[in-house]
């Protein structure tokens, strides 16, 4: 028997080695998809090429790339994952299967260091999250307050995309609208936010309408109108003649206009359409209209062109010195064509995509009739909806291009 002889003082106990990588305190920092994927493959599971595939198809219903997906939005997008699995016709093993992988991934997340979002809510959310419950939109509250530190820190984006979300998971794109004015109408009682959508910027009815104008107001709008719309009328232009559509849009730019004067500026005196038509009203009406309502110069240019040259055009109005009327409207801002070019884009589709979704509408038939015949049926229905509406299109293109061909 072989014995080694130790001096005093010899180390013969093994180095203690690391903790493995899921205890670590290094990745309490984990906030993202992408986090928690690069954290595993430091180390990993056995399990880990159905994680990244799992991974893959929650970026795809989620609609964001893994480095903006937050794993508590992964886990608070969970109970809408299987219907999306559903509608893109996997099996059902696969859907378990997938479903339980998200399981995975969430487990994996907590021994990283992740955790759910606590029920403590931040003293600057407790207001409002008391009051979302009678505005019907405590979801979003919530969802939110695991997202951002204070109301005044939430986006526009934030609300967007949480309302894409419930849309996926089969919320109605009306009562996801519906949830996101509550919500901003919320912020702005409690004063929590300077940024404010459109929507709610412009939702305070000021029009006044022809019906409650005073009766000498009355009778002159209703008189221009008629002397624009008739088939003949003495002093009007050739070809100045008003289609009905034509003559709604100038009722309502009277009617916009009064309404600013009455609910606005908070005067009663105008009795006649000389004394609507200053230059001390317009030029208010427009900076209001630009400055608090953010309408853009050229639509309010449109609109008013056409009240100018109906003012001018009646024999009765031919004494109004309106000099100043055109040169108040050129200086208004306008968006450079290239923006406006932009923003109608945004709002488009391309043909060929528009084209395909009543193709795309009929292959999600067999999934459909797994949840009942009435899914079918509103799949049929729509997909007759956009072949219709694309036939349309085709006609509309085909009369236009037809009507600029040399005869």
């Amino acid at each position: 028997m072989m014995a080694s002889v130790l001096r005093s003082g010899t180390q013969i106990a093994c180095d203690v080695r690391d903790s493995s990588a899921n205890s670590t305190l290094e990745t309490q920092a984990l906030k993202t998809l992408a986090d928690l994927l690069a954290a595993l493959a430091k180390n990993p599971p056995r399990a880990f090429p159905m994680l990244r595939t799992t991974s893959a198809l929650l970026v795809a219903y989620l609609n964001d790339p893994p480095e903006k997906i937050l794993v508590d939005s992964v886990n608070e997008a969970r109970e809408g994952f299987r219907p999306y699995l559903e509608g893109r016709k996997y099996a059902e093993n696969s859907v378990r299967t997938y479903v339980n992988h998200v399981r995975i991934l969430l487990n994996c997340a907590r021994e990283f260091g992740w955790l759910p979002p606590n029920q403590v809510i931040p003293e600057e959310w407790q207001g409002v999250l008391a009051l979302s419950t009678e505005k019907q939109c405590e979801d979003l509250v919530r969802h939110l307050v695991s997202l951002r530190k204070t109301p005044r820190d939430v986006t526009i984006e934030d609300v967007d995309r949480w309302a894409q979300l419930k849309v996926q998971r089969g919320l109605s794109c009306a009562r996801a609208s519906h949830k996101k004015t509550w919500f901003w109408r919320l912020l702005r009682d409690c004063r929590c936010t300077e940024q404010i959508p459109i929507c709610i910027v412009r939702e305070k009815h000021y029009r006044v309408p022809l019906d409650q104008f005073p009766s000498i107001l009355k009778r002159e709008v209703l008189g221009l109108l008629k002397w624009k719309t008739v088939e003949f009328a003495v002093g009007r232009p050739k070809g100045g003649r008003h289609r009905d559509v034509t003559s709604k849009q100038l009722k309502d730019v009277i009617c916009g206009l009064f309404g600013y004067v009455v609910n606005i500026r908070g005067e009663s005196v105008i009795s006649s359409l000389p004394q609507l038509v200053e230059k001390q009203i317009l030029s208010g009406y427009l900076e209001w209209s630009i400055n608090e309502r953010r309408v853009k110069g050229y639509p309010l240019q449109c609109a008013l062109r056409l009240l100018s040259a109906a003012i001018r055009q009646h024999p009765t109005y031919s004494s109004l010195d309106l000099s100043w009327f055109k040169p108040m409207l050129d200086s208004l801002p306008t968006e450079p064509e290239s923006e406006l070019k932009k923003r109608r884009a945004a709002r488009c589709l391309d043909y060929q995509v528009v084209e395909s979704i009543p193709a795309k509408l009929r292959a999600e038939r067999p999934a459909a009739a797994k949840k009942g015949i009435y899914r079918v049926a509103l799949l049929a229905k729509e997909e007759l909806l956009m072949k219709w509406l694309t036939a349309l299109v085709i006609a509309h293109l085909k009369a236009s291009f037809s009507e600029q061909l040399p005869v």
